[in-house]
């Protein structure tokens, strides 16, 4: 149940947030400090009632480096490009995550790339060309290409 509600917040996050800046009532920008300012005060709660474990020097660059692929540039680009582009396009696109990131890992830890993984992606693409084909609102015009490619590069982060 709890992986169903987070696919459904998941799903309707493109909608609602979009939705919500194309009005001019909350900005990109500010959507990212409410998100990162409520997960940092929600961690920071359930930090207090946890066993404290200190990071080891040479693991900070790992952590930095994460913090900024993982919430800096990831959200930036995402509200960013969201703002700039229909949620069909920014949904469609991150599509290319699972692939992405299977690429990603068969380069950089040598992870074999398995007839089952290579059918799950088949399979995420086959959705994919299901909204190509039947999307009504799809559409990649030179007037988004931007948001498209902060969207993009979101995925790739």
């Amino acid at each position: 149940m709890a992986l169903l509600g987070v696919a459904l917040i998941y799903g309707a996050n493109f909608s609602i947030a979009r939705e919500a800046m194309s009005g001019g009532e909350i900005k990109p920008l500010a959507f990212i400090v409410l998100r990162a300012g409520s997960a940092s005060l929600l961690f920071w709660i359930f930090d207090s009632w946890i066993k404290k474990e200190r990071i080891a020097r040479e693991d900070w660059p790992r952590v930095v480096l994460c913090a900024l692929t993982g919430v800096a540039i990831n959200m930036t680009l995402f509200f960013m490009g969201l703002h700039l582009t229909p949620p069909i396009n920014a949904s469609l696109i991150m599509t290319t995550t699972p692939i992405l990131v299977l690429l990603a890992s068969a380069v950089l830890i040598r992870e074999k790339i398995t007839p089952v993984k290579v059918a799950g992606i088949l399979l995420g693409l086959a959705g994919a060309a299901l909204l190509l084909a039947y999307g009504k609102h799809l559409a990649f015009r030179k007037a988004q290409m931007l948001g498209n490619l902060f969207v993009f590069i979101n995925a790739i982060s």
